[in-house]
């Protein structure tokens, strides 16, 4: 079974979208506290990996 999509990954991997890090930075600039973050709509968790690193 998981081998049914190892094409497929490819090439979704090769198109998901990528965030620049100075998106992040920006974003945590504006807020005062950075203990906490609430991820909401992140999809599959490239947007959760940048936010992480604040």
């Amino acid at each position: 079974m998981a081998g049914l999509f190892t094409k497929q990954a490819a090439v979704y991997a090769a198109a998901r979208p990528a965030y620049p890090k100075d998106l992040f930075t920006k974003l945590a600039a504006l807020t005062a506290h950075h203990r906490l973050a609430w991820d909401v709509g992140t999809g599959n968790g490239q947007a959760a990996i940048g936010v992480a690193e604040h």
